[in-house]
């Protein structure tokens, strides 16, 4: 009988052992090591440091050795003979090895490439990506990289730029459209025909907030598709090239358009739309005034949406090549959305307070044009040769 026994005990040590043979093979081949080799003095490091760190939390298979060059002349000449075998003879950190993959330098939109490389097998296929990194030798950071030289406008310092700045911008070269002011104006000279300051409220802020409501729907819409493109190739250069293209229209509209007159919708069309709006307005019953002003700011929003689209691809690639988290992206949609709708909000204010109509210079968006045109090519250009300088 002991002996018995002793056969099942030694039978299921051996199924045990078997088991943790292979549970360790298997967590061995899933797990990825990440080589870092960087230096204390290096702010592109430090940054990487701690965005590794917090990888590391979120994925227990990654394995992350550290080697610091500058006070270690083992592991700077390890570095040195890495990037040889590479054929690259300036040495700057961070560096970091994933398979057979090497990162040199460390920004904001690395961060996606590093997961990529975690989350893709190994092809053992050795390939180099530079982005903005630290000398070793003259242990000095450089930031005049982060520039572009565009045709006709010379050099651009894109740490000039800031993400809020380009916000802002945006938002009004997308809002500033007589389309949308001339729906607007429509519903607030009906309003004012009824002498009901509690009406205007109630209508006209409906309007608007269906506006925002709709636009920041669209807008985020927007924000998830190009998130989930990032992760195609040659993407950017779609998008820098509806940038470019729609750059292009807003310098031809400049150059040629009445900026009193809206392109898309008719005169006759206008009449129509007028007219059937009145009959609503004028409803004793407020939901279908309400039901009527909703219909409204979906069929403008849509429109405008439509005609501008290449500004709300170039905000939401913006917001994908910057290290946000899900709140700070939907937060720059809503100030997005406010500087969009600017001047509607301050139009409809101003006819609450005053009882009058009074629109914004047109010549305001006219020149916002040029502006936003101008602005548009710029970012185009950079999303096609250098959009790693678009981690601001």
């Amino acid at each position: 009988m002991k002996k018995y026994l002793n056969k099942i005990l030694l039978n299921i040590l051996l199924i045990l052992l078997t088991i943790s043979i292979f549970s360790n093979q298997a967590v061995a081949e899933n797990q990825k090591n990440i080589d870092f080799y960087y230096s204390k003095n290096c702010k592109y490091c430090q940054n990487e440091i701690q965005f590794l760190n917090d990888l590391k939390t979120k994925n227990s298979n990654i394995n992350i050795q550290y080697f610091e060059v500058e006070s270690d002349q083992k592991y700077a000449l390890e570095l040195t003979k890495l990037l040889s075998s590479y054929e690259v003879k300036n040495v700057s950190v961070p560096v970091t090895k994933i398979n057979e993959k090497i990162i040199i330098g460390f920004e904001n939109s690395t961060q996606k490439k590093i997961e990529q490389l975690i989350d893709k097998e190994n092809d053992n296929q050795k390939e180099v990506f530079i982005t903005s990194s630290c000398d070793v030798d003259k242990k000095i950071c450089e930031d005049e990289e982060n520039s572009v030289k565009i045709p006709l406008l010379g050099e651009i310092k894109t740490k000039n730029f800031s993400l809020p700045a380009l916000t802002i911008i945006l938002g009004l070269a997308d809002g500033f459209n007589p389309c949308a002011m001339w729906a607007l104006v429509a519903l607030i000279s009906l309003l004012l025909t009824l002498k009901s300051r509690k009406k205007l409220l109630i209508i006209g802020g409906s309007f608007l907030a269906f506006s925002y409501l709709i636009y920041f729907l669209y807008l985020s819409a927007f924000l998830n598709i190009i998130l989930y493109l990032n992760y195609i190739q040659y993407i950017q250069y779609l998008v820098g090239l509806i940038a470019v293209i729609t750059g292009i229209y807003y310098l031809k509209i400049f150059l040629q358009t009445d900026p009193e007159t809206c392109q898309i919708i008719s005169a006759k069309n206008e009449n129509k739309i007028f007219k059937k709006l009145e009959k609503y307005i004028n409803s004793n019953l407020l939901f279908v005034s309400i039901i009527a002003i909703a219909l409204l700011a979906i069929a403008v929003n849509t429109i405008e949406m439509v005609c501008s689209v290449g500004i709300p691809t170039v905000f939401s690639n913006l917001l994908s090549q910057n290290n946000l988290d899900n709140i700070e992206k939907y937060l720059y949609i809503g100030v997005y959305n406010l500087f969009y709708m600017l001047d509607d909000i301050i139009v409809f204010l101003i006819a609450v307070l005053s009882f009058k109509i009074v629109k914004p210079s047109p010549k305001f968006s006219y020149w916002l044009k040029l502006a936003g045109g101008l602005l548009l090519v710029i970012l185009g250009i950079i999303f096609v040769f250098r959009p790693e300088l678009l981690s601001l």
